[in-house]
Formats: structure tokens, sequence, C-alpha cells
């Protein structure tokens, strides 16, 4: 199937699939699948314009020569021009599974902020100082150096929590309802975050060494290197790793017992 068409119809299923969930209006569980489509709805646009760019500047496409000529000049060079090419092409790469991983993390902590309970939440925030106090269990520690240490190594919120921990804590509430391959999904979450955090850094991944292979492309994550991957992927491939994300999400989210409605965080949000 064409490229282009291929993400359309993935479009069209997405939206399908959101509105058969369980869900009330406007609820977390579902407001994922709206900001997520508009994600990958925009990155449809760009990819769509991206193939518009090897016909500009020849006579398949013709405007009128008062019609925005000096900025058509411009959006020509794109197709004209190796660099330019890749450059957009990276940039509309870089833009989805940016944008897709906040979609994500933030359904995720808003979705965590009502599901988990206090202790939950507090054993997440804490945790940091939990570290240091198991560290160097056996030794005394004053009631007012405690105090500084906890207030230093502890988060005021489950925003500034990462994001696999929080998962982590709502895989554990799932438990065996869980269908899907648990150690391969915690695995894909890694290598989403890294490979999102790594375009934060023009590409230069810092951190452990990490090889992750999804639908035949495999990365090597090499601490204060680039990332790469053994074979270029086209414009199908990103949209991909979206929909695997929203299948973990889908399943992670339908399996949680917890019938109360996740409302969004601002009422009068767009």
């Amino acid at each position: 199937m064409e490229p282009l068409e291929y993400i359309r119809q993935g479009l069209d299923k997405l939206k399908h699939e959101g509105q058969q969930l369980p869900f009330d209006r406007e609820d977390m569980r579902l407001e994922f699948f709206g900001l997520l489509y508009d994600v990958l709805n925009n990155y449809y646009y760009s990819a769509t314009f991206f193939e518009l760019t090897k016909y500009l500047g020849t006579d398949k496409i013709l405007f009128s020569k008062d019609f925005l000529t000096e900025h058509l000049k411009r959006v020509t060079e794109i197709g004209a021009y190796d660099v330019l090419w890749a450059s957009y092409r990276n940039n509309i790469n870089r833009s989805v599974i940016v944008d897709t991983w906040s979609v994500f993390e933030f359904c995720i902590t808003i979705i965590s902020l009502h599901v988990l309970d206090e202790s939950e939440q507090e054993e997440l925030k804490l945790e940091k100082y939990l570290q240091i106090v198991d560290s160097i269990k056996g030794i005394i520690i004053p009631e007012k150096s405690s105090s500084k240490l906890k207030k230093q190594f502890s988060t005021d919120h489950l925003s500034h929590v990462s994001i696999n921990r929080k998962c982590d804590k709502l895989f554990k509430k799932v438990g065996k309802n869980y269908q899907r391959d648990l150690v391969a999904d915690r695995q894909f979450l890694t290598f989403f975050g890294k490979y999102r955090n790594s375009m934060h850094s023009n590409y230069i991944y810092y951190g452990k060494d990490f090889e992750f292979a999804f639908k035949g492309v495999k990365f090597q994550f090499i601490d204060k290197d680039v990332v790469t991957n053994n074979v270029q992927f086209g414009i199908t491939y990103n949209f991909e790793l979206a929909m695997e994300l929203k299948d973990i999400f889908k399943e992670l989210t339908t399996k949680l017992n917890f019938k109360n409605k996740i409302p969004y965080p601002v009422e009068d949000a767009p």
C-alpha cells in the first residue's frame, strides 16, 4: 500500500477505535486517542507536503506567477537539495516522536493521579529519598537531617516522576489481567523514551548502552554517540511506533479496575 494511504487509513482506524472505548466523554483514557489523532493527523499533513516537495519546481504543479512567488521558490529547495530534504524529513520525524511521547506521558500522569492511592503516589515521589535511606540502613539519621534529605530528594508532583515508574505502578494494578507481553512492552517503553530523549540532544544518546529492534529496524544507543539504526525507514515507520504505543496504552487503561471518570485537568482547555 502507498505510504500516505497507509497512514490515512490508519488514522481512520484510530478514530473508530477511540469511539468504541467504554469511557465517558472527556475521560483521559479516551482523550488520549483524540490527542494522539491530532498529533498523527498533523504528521500526515506534513508527510503529504513532504511528498509534494518532489514535484514543486517541475511542470507537474503550476502556480500563478504572483502566488507566493518568493516563498514557493524557497520551498522548492527542499526537493532540489539532499541536505534540505534530509533536514525536513528529520524535522517531521522528530516532531511526531516527541509529540506522541508527550501525549502518552501527560495522559499517564493524569490517570496515575486518580488511579493510584495516596501511599502509592507518595512512594513514587519519595523514591530517591527511600533509595538513600536503604543504602545507608543501619546508620541512624537525626530527624532534622532526615527531613532535609526528604525535602531535597523528593518531588512535589507526579509529573516530575519518571514515566516508566508510573507505568510500572499501573502495570502492577492491572496484574494478570494484562494480556500483552509485559516484558516486551516495558522494553518498548524504555526504547521509546530513550529515542525521544536523544532527540533533545540532536540524536546524541547519553546513558547506558542499549539496543532495541522493532519491525526489522535495529537501533543502537551508545553513550555519547549518535543513535544509529541498521536500515533506513520510510514515513510509515514512526506512525507504526505511535500505534504500538497506543496499543500498550489501550491494554493498560482498559484493564485497570477503575470505574470513575478521569477528567481532563483543566475544564476549559482546548
